[in-house]
């Protein structure tokens, strides 16, 4: 009997897998390097402004931008390098009627001129959260090159700054193409601007905070589950979270009998029929969330640094109690925090809440998947 063989390739073994729930996605949480422009940008002689830089640097700008249009619903995060240097030959700022300036001059000038055409090509890409931030910038110090001006065949090595502008200048421009063509391929060599800038894709991180679910609970019954005021109100990387039933705080609250005590306390029980019971809290992160905590927590980050997330409770005992079993009416210890992240994958903490009112403390810290440890 012949038995035909049929061959398939490792993407459509992960896809057939996938299909039957046999293999789950592996996202990393690392930013993931998806485009690099290395470009060499040469200036004319003595310029610097942004107007030479429509040809030389626009079209690589124009992929870049063309690139983030087509990763809607993605967030990047944009690093540019620069790296200059000028030959020794003396300077002028031609674009200020060519007077003569430092070694240097040009190379900072036009470094400065690269950073802002890049700021403002991108700007809009940060208005609409495709960008992280505005790109970082890595400006390395110009260098001078290392082939001299003075001591040549063309400048003596005692002549004047005045001789070296002038007499220097002119002897060389006669043989710059023929006899001096040597010294002109050097200097030229050294005369350069290069700019290398790296796009870095967060969707691992998107994939994980989008519709992440937070819940603050209480299910630990052996702690004798009594406080009437244990509300708070839940911060990621300092922005607030709203439950998902619309509530701007997690109430851990008991309430019950005591509830005569303090009028108005069943308004933030979120389980009032069970008194000493479990009590839970959801906070869901919105992908509108997720991109507001990763432009909050990257733009500020130095370079090559991953974020980390910051899940953080405030008391704030809202109808002021204060009773000496309580302090100040939050209790301490929340029982658990249970993390689930957009790709289903679940952490579970144990932490301490504050007990002070309108004291902040650290519940958990974790990387934009939810791995992590509790405080």
């Amino acid at each position: 009997m012949n038995y035909k063989r049929f061959l398939i390739n490792e993407v459509e073994k992960k896809d057939i897998l996938k299909q039957y729930n046999l293999l789950t996605e592996e996202v990393s949480a690392d930013p993931v390097s998806t485009l690099v422009i290395d470009k060499n940008v040469q200036f004319p002689a003595g310029y610097w402004s942004e107007k030479y830089l429509t040809a030389a640097l626009g079209p690589e700008v124009a992929k870049i931008q063309e690139y983030l249009k087509r990763g809607a619903g993605k967030m990047y995060l944009v690093s540019v390098n620069i790296e200059s240097g000028e030959s020794q030959i003396p300077n002028v700022d031609a674009e200020s009627g060519s007077k003569p300036v430092e070694p240097l001059y040009l190379a900072t000038k036009r470094n400065e001129t690269i950073k802002n055409y890049i700021t403002q090509q991108l700007q809009s890409f940060v208005d609409q959260k495709l960008l992280v931030n505005v790109p970082t910038f890595n400006i390395g110090q110009p260098k001078i090159g290392s082939t001299p001006w003075a001591g040549t065949p063309f400048c003596p090595k005692g002549a004047t700054p005045e001789q070296q502008r002038g007499e220097c200048v002119k002897n060389y421009r006669t043989g710059k193409a023929t006899t001096y063509k040597a010294f002109s391929d050097k200097y030229l060599s050294e005369q350069y601007v290069r700019v290398v800038i790296k796009l870095e894709e967060l969707t691992g991180m998107k994939k994980c905070l989008d519709n992440m679910t937070i819940q603050v609970n209480y299910t630990d019954l052996s702690k004798n589950h009594t406080c009437n005021s244990a509300i708070y109100e839940i911060y990621l990387n300092g922005i607030k979270l709203f439950r998902n039933d619309g509530k701007p705080y997690a109430s851990l609250n008991n309430n019950g009998n005591k509830v005569k005590k303090y009028p108005g306390l069943e308004k933030y029980d979120n389980d009032f029929s069970k008194v000493g019971g479990k009590r839970y809290n959801t906070f869901i992160v919105t992908p509108e969330i997720a991109s507001e905590v990763l432009v909050k927590s990257m733009s500020k980050l130095p370079k090559d640094q991953k974020p980390s997330f910051t899940l953080s409770a405030r008391c704030i005992n809202p109808l002021g109690n204060n009773d000496a079993k309580w302090g100040d009416g939050c209790h301490e210890g929340v029982g658990n925090i249970v993390l689930t992240n957009g790709l289903k994958q679940v952490f579970n903490y144990e932490s301490a809440t504050p007990n002070a009112k309108n004291e902040t403390k650290t519940l958990v810290r974790f990387n934009a998947c939810g791995s992590g440890k509790s405080q």
